[in-house]
């Protein structure tokens, strides 16, 4: 893992592999959510993470709070203080050096640091009368972290949030916007400080907040930052049985659903158990969703209680600290304006790291008829994307998320993953189709979208229809194939009488008459999906497209696609034209016809050669295999076996971008059955052409 050059450096000088984070805020902020969200994010990086717990609630729980124990007297109140900051002290020392000790790439994340303590005392004067009998100053604390992240307290911008929760009957509104400009401004000086305000935008949550933290972190760290957008596929089962895979490592991640949960509003605990030591926990955490309709949750303040920002506070917007920032510090304000959206619900959502004793106690709350779901996680960067690949055993499913800068961002796929991609996951339906919840057995009437959604690899089976030739059949049964589709491949047979005529009564007599009821329009070749019955050549090739994501995920892709497929179409015409016979293409006249054909056949491949030439991509469209790919595939091998059976010199020798081009789709693993099975060996044209 490579960090940025120019972090301080805290004496004695630290492991180039560790850096140390402090999350400071007022009451209410996102500290615990964001914690959780920046463990998961970092772990998934391959980093080692370590993870100070805040010293004021070890001390609480232990029965030493601060009320109760000190009461109004000062003296126990800076004694109280003093041994909390020893503590603290201890604890990330003791991280830190275990980090160091590790030689691995670490990062030890502190729930507050020790200039958190101002707060607990009446003024400046006793603040530096404590640092003063541990021999600290507010320099030297400053040099333990590398950076620094406040959020603000909800109480700021976010009422109806704060008052929500359990905080807020431990300090009133004021209070909270108090303690949060007191932090902002101790913790200002420091040469690497963040802060993340509340959104304003009707209904953004502490979803959106932490988002935008955890991105701060990660750019501070050099390593990439989560993406507001994310595009999911479904993947190949094969996949994980194929040699293809690189060793990338794994981890595996248990859900339970706690007792009440419903689909619209649930709690869980997941466990992540180490990629490294099989039996060896790496953290336990408690989760909360809920959908909710939205409110102005998010509603600015009464003009009467705003409070000013502290003085000298640099709003700059969207901007990071940069290298050479000194002594004398900077502030960055992320705040979180984003345009309108239009949306019905909003997702709250909280995280919370406990102890392998909480999660236990927790677990024996699991549902009742349900069970827990395991999901073997892969994560990995590939060209500036970041993938996550995740196989849920229980559904049988193999789901892959990229995080894109935007909705329609073009993909780039890593090579050994790209021939497993089987369908863009778009729309409601298929979204909530399977959710971890319904996975896990918690079935019941309410629906909705909470957390990441899989769909399963399942779908309804196919029927093509046409002719028991290659025809404009074989690129529908080529993609199919290509995804290991369940389809019926129904071939109607045509005969051919001494008479010159031709018959195909199980298709004109039979099955046609039944289809016509669905569609008026229907011929050969069709697609029966379900109750949809689709007719015409490139319309059935688009329909397989948008069923298995082949249509291209980007507008250039798919405007090149379209175009290919309409060239490959035009070949197609004027082969019918030359190989079938009509008033003037004779038995006689076939073999002029022929080589007028060849002419303008070439034609054609000399503009698709420069096509390839002009896109640079693998293959006609894209770096994967487009719908139209199949069509123009299809013709380029008919062109190769009519030269072929003549003896004659192929067409695509003179044409190497095409030669490669047909090479590399023959050579996909994924058609290895098909070029082996009886459809690929059916004639390519029917009973009574000249060519078969």
């Amino acid at each position: 893992m490579v960090f940025k050059s120019g972090m301080i450096q805290w004496p004695p000088p630290p492991s180039e592999l560790v850096r140390r984070i402090a999350l400071t805020g007022g009451p209410c902020g996102g500290k615990t959510t964001t914690m959780a969200k920046l463990e998961e994010r970092l772990r998934n990086l391959g980093m080692q993470v370590f993870v100070v717990p805040e010293a004021a609630s070890l001390i609480t729980n232990a029965g030493a709070g601060l009320k109760s124990t000190c009461g109004g007297s000062a003296e126990a109140i800076k004694s109280w203080v003093i041994n909390k900051l020893k503590m603290q002290q201890t604890i990330e020392d003791s991280l830190f050096r275990i980090a160091v000790a590790s030689e691995k790439a670490s990062v030890v994340i502190c729930d507050t640091g020790l200039l958190d303590s101002v707060i607990h005392l009446p003024d400046r004067e006793t603040w530096l009368e404590v640092l003063s009998k541990l021999d600290l100053t507010e320099q030297a604390i400053f040099s333990r972290y590398d950076f620094v992240l406040h959020l603000s307290t909800a109480a700021k911008g976010a009422e109806m949030f704060y008052y929500a929760t359990h905080e807020a009957g431990c300090y009133t509104k004021m209070q909270a916007i108090e303690i949060d400009h007191t932090l902002r401004d101790a913790w200002g000086n420091h040469a690497r400080f963040s802060s993340v305000e509340n959104p304003q935008v009707e209904g953004s949550g502490i979803e959106e907040k932490t988002k935008h933290a955890v991105a701060n972190v990660c750019r501070f760290l050099g390593v990439q930052s989560p993406t507001t957008y994310r595009q999911q596929y479904t993947v190949s089962l094969d996949l994980l049985g194929s040699d293809s895979i690189p060793d990338i490592d794994a981890f595996q991640i248990e859900i339970t659903f706690l007792e009440g949960s419903t689909s619209l509003e649930n709690t869980y605990l997941r466990r992540r158990i180490s990629r490294k030591h099989v039996g060896e926990t790496d953290s336990f955490t408690k989760c909360t969703k809920k959908i909710t309709q939205i409110t102005p949750l998010w509603a600015p303040m009464p003009v009467d209680e705003k409070v000013s920002p502290p003085k000298g506070l640099l709003l700059d917007l969207g901007s990071f600290p940069s290298e050479d920032c000194s002594s004398g510090g900077s502030t960055v304000v992320t705040p979180l304006n984003s345009p309108p959206q239009t949306r019905n619900t909003r997702l709250e959502s909280t995280e919370t790291l406990i102890s392998q004793r909480e999660y236990s106690n927790l677990s024996t709350q699991a549902m009742k008829n349900s069970h827990p779901l395991t999901i073997k996680r892969r994560c990995f960067p590939h060209d500036s994307f970041w993938f996550q690949l995740d196989y849920c055993k229980q559904a049988q499913v193999l789901l892959l998320e990229v995080e894109t800068s935007t909705k329609t961002s073009e993909v780039n796929f890593p090579e050994w993953l790209l021939p497993h991609i089987q369908t863009k996951i778009t729309g409601t339906n298929d979204e909530t189709k399977y959710q971890p919840f319904r996975l896990a057995g918690g079935l019941d009437a309410e629906g909705g979208l909470l957390f990441f959604l899989v769909t399963t690899n399942k779908m309804s089976q196919l029927e093509i229809g046409y002719w028991s030739i290659r025809g404009l059949s074989a690129p529908l049964r080529m993609m199919c194939s290509f995804k290991k589709a369940d389809y019926i491949d129904k071939q109607y047979v045509k005969t051919l009488h001494e008479d010159g005529s031709t018959t195909g009564d199980e298709w004109f007599k039979e099955r046609k008459p039944v289809l016509l009821k669905k569609n008026p329009m229907v011929n050969l070749p069709y697609i029966v999906d379900g109750d949809v019955v689709i007719t015409q050549s490139n319309a059935c090739l688009l329909h397989l497209g948008r069923k298995f994501d082949m249509n291209g995920s980007s507008d250039l892709e798919i405007q090149r696609n379209d175009q290919v497929m309409c060239e490959a179409f035009d070949l197609r015409n004027m082969t019918v034209r030359a190989c079938y016979p009509s008033d003037v293409n004779t038995a006689d006249a076939f073999p002029t016809t022929m080589k007028r054909h060849w002419g303008m056949a070439s034609n054609t491949l000399d503009k698709l050669e420069q096509w390839l030439a002009f896109t640079g991509t693998k293959f006609a469209s894209a770096d994967r295999p487009l719908s139209a790919d199949f069509a123009l595939w299809e013709m380029l091998d008919q062109h190769t076996r009519m030269k072929e059976v003549n003896g004659e010199k192929c067409l695509l020798e003179d044409r190497p971008n095409l030669k490669k081009y047909y090479e590399t789709f023959k050579a996909l693993p994924e058609l290895k059955e098909y070029f082996a099975s009886p459809a690929y060996a059916l004639p390519l044209n029917n009973c009574h052409a000249h060519f078969k």
